[in-house]
């Protein structure tokens, strides 16, 4: 964020944010960051707007009709949490405004955790990620490791030889989820100038595509993400899935690994 960019302060299960939501993005220059806000953490409470004045605004904006949630207001509190990790990877305003969306125009609640995840599909968020990422189902987000390594899941001790459909290319039964901790280009991710001056993390998931669970995940700095990514994506197409797995589960993968 630069000095001059303003900041726009929302919950999702605010219909006034959702309509500024939809302003902003069109009448602000430069365009604000949005930085989610739990309004219930706050004690702030949500709910007490005038219907018939909001929905008059939504058609004014040319907007679909607005269609109130059965759960008004709802306990936002996960979908705000995903809004905070999507954040991370540069997904706050896709994800924010699909869910925004999902409630206000689909009447949908966001206190449900299917409401929440579609909302994630809608930007590219695997439920897999957004419920390991938020920490949601007991899971707990992840940290970064001192020498970042492939850490398997339960699917891959069921992916042995004798595995049906083992002889498949690997990117029949496997696929790649890439969440980047920020948004800047690669050639400034690993400098003072990346994350804030943080120096960017980016997390790689090979996923299972019929069971939805992580079978190998990294975390590394920026440059040598994007050429691990380079060289998992080649090894997906051209290796069956045993040759695959025998590759890369006891892979040592380090910032300085020359791939």
């Amino acid at each position: 964020m630069t000095p001059e960019q303003p900041v726009f302060f929302y919950d999702l299960g605010s219909p006034e944010c959702y309509l500024v939501g939809e302003r902003v993005m069109g009448e602000l220059d430069p365009v604000p960051e949005w930085e989610p806000v739990h309004a219930a953490a706050l004690g702030i409470e949500l709910g007490g707007g005038d219907r018939d004045a909001l929905a008059a605004a939504a058609a004014q904006m040319g907007l679909l009709a607005m269609c109130w949630p059965s759960v008004w207001p709802a306990d936002t509190e996960r979908a705000m949490l995903t809004a905070t990790w999507a954040k991370r990877g540069g997904r706050a305003v896709a994800y924010s405004q699909a869910a925004f969306r999902q409630a206000f125009a689909g009447g949908r609640d966001l206190g449900d955790e299917g409401t929440v995840l579609i909302a994630a599909a809608a930007c590219e968020m695997h439920p897999t990620a957004v419920l390991k990422g938020t920490g949601a189902g007991g899971h707990h987000a992840s940290r970064p490791r001192r020498r970042p390594r492939a850490v398997l899941g339960p699917w891959l001790s069921r992916a042995g030889p004798g595995r049906a459909g083992a002889i498949m290319k690997a990117n029949r039964v496997l696929h790649l989820i890439v969440t980047r901790g920020g948004r800047e280009p690669v050639f400034l991710a690993d400098t003072p100038f990346g994350a804030r001056g943080r120096g960017r993390l980016d997390r790689i998931e090979v996923v299972s595509v019929d069971e939805g669970e992580v079978v190998l995940y990294w975390e590394l700095p920026a440059k040598p993400a994007a050429r691990l990514l380079k060289t998992l994506r080649a090894d997906l197409a051209g290796l069956d899935v045993d040759s695959f797995l025998t590759r890369w589960r006891d892979a040592d993968v380090t910032a300085d690994w020359p791939l």
